[in-house]
């Protein structure tokens, strides 16, 4: 029960429905990431999130939030490096009044020099807060270190004299170019009324302009990550880390990613899987081992980290680099996989139950160009069904990577 729709102001848009859920999401999505600002403005798509909140052209500072919480729903948003998004969980019965209060909040904000100055406050105050979260700091400066000259390598928030330098103008250049029709979708799942398209059409998005003007292009393809290794020292840090990270296909190949998805299943989902087996549970030299993907529209990092002892760095490194290089040996590879694959897809299933999961799945899929993504999830999954194919995509783990080690002074 998905129906892709175009407002007339040209807007894309996708409707979920799903008659079991008590709440209908609304979120509303942008190509404004980090990725996409200058490089001298760093923490601008951030610092318009936040201030997106304290108003637009009807709405006072503060009136929004209140205005959802009597209807009895709630907000957010979130800005990552590629896209944001500002969402509303709300009754069904309130649809019409919740589109019309945050379409109007953040296509048409009222950014005033006031607010501005108090929030730029709370920004720093964030940033330096990030400063003394231990695993935060460490990985913002892994992801520093890993990237060469790609936006995925600024910190989201920016720092603090990044924020010190931004004027007013900037954020409203930023949001002028933007926050337009090409650069979003709408997404919206839930126990849909009758008349939705209906009152979609009414919604006022016509006057939505578009700035044909100083629109940052982004052309990451040919962009890499480094090679080798690097060591940072750190302060009062209980555990040392280790990184290791390989390139892998961004966001726009669904299927490789998905692939990735289950060889980290197999490595680290679980006392049994490879890597805990192996230094948690038996050998016991390290406190925890993670790995996974780094999803991105302009780049994807394949990732293991592990947390351990100083002394026991270069021990685990080389085991970690054994069982990568000795993957394809495994006598019951062949279990592992089908195993990775059920953990994979129940975890899928998992999260895809509620309204707001269903909105921000297929609104970011359609944002970047991807319609039907359930449907493309299932064939993926039937395509790495065969084994044989796995066994291709563990063959490029064997290739060269980056490694960061992070320890302390």
């Amino acid at each position: 029960n998905v129906k892709y729709w175009k407002h007339p102001s040209k807007t894309n848009c996708v409707f979920v429905e799903d008659n079991d859920s008590p709440l209908i999401s609304i979120d509303f999505w942008f190509k404004a990431g980090s990725s996409f600002e200058e490089k001298n403005k760093v923490g601008t798509a951030h610092f318009l999130e936040h201030m997106i909140f304290k108003g637009s052209n009807l709405l006072e500072p503060g009136e929004f939030d209140l205005r959802i919480e009597t209807l009895g729903g709630f907000s957010n948003a979130s800005t990552g490096f590629d896209d944001a998004h500002y969402y509303v969980d709300i009754p069904p019965s309130k649809l019409e009044e919740a589109l019309a209060l945050l379409t109007n909040l953040v296509l048409f904000p009222n950014l005033r020099e006031k607010e501005f100055n108090l929030e730029k406050k709370v920004i720093i105050e964030e940033i330096l807060q990030s400063q003394d979260q231990k695993d935060e700091l460490i990985f913002n400066c892994f992801l520093e270190s890993v990237w060469f000259d790609h936006p995925y390598a600024k910190s989201i928030l920016g720092k603090e004299e990044n924020i010190n330098e931004l004027e007013l103008t900037d954020l409203q250049n930023f949001h002028q170019n933007h926050y337009i029709p090409k650069n979003s979708c709408i997404a919206i799942a839930g126990k849909l009324p009758k008349n939705y398209l209906e009152i979609f059409k009414n919604c006022e998005l016509g006057v939505f302009g578009e700035n044909l003007n100083n629109k940052k292009e982004i052309c990451m393809d040919s962009k890499s990550i480094r090679k080798g290794k690097k060591i940072v020292f750190f302060k009062c840090i209980e555990f040392s880390r280790i990184f290791m990270a390989w390139q892998i296909p961004s966001s726009k190949n669904q299927k490789d990613l998905l692939g990735y998805e289950i060889i980290s299943s197999i490595l680290t989902d679980g006392r049994n899987s490879l890597l805990i087996r192996s230094l948690k549970e038996d050998k016991q030299i390290v406190e925890s081992i993670h790995s996974g993907i780094q999803p991105g529209e302009f780049g994807s990092l394949f990732i293991i980290e592990a947390s351990l002892k100083k002394a026991n760095i270069k021990k685990v490194e080389k085991m970690i680099n054994s069982h990568i290089q000795n993957f394809l040996k495994n006598s019951d590879l062949n279990d592992k996989i089908k195993k990775a694959l059920r953990i994979v897809k129940s975890n899928y299933i998992f999260n895809l139950e509620t309204s707001s999961q269903l909105s921000y799945f297929y609104g970011n899929h359609l944002l970047w160009g991807r319609l039907n993504p359930k449907r493309e999830l299932s064939k993926n999954f039937k395509y790495w069904e065969s084994t044989d194919n796995l066994k291709k995509l563990i063959k490029f783990l064997l290739q060269e990577k980056f490694t960061f080690i992070a320890q302390d002074k």
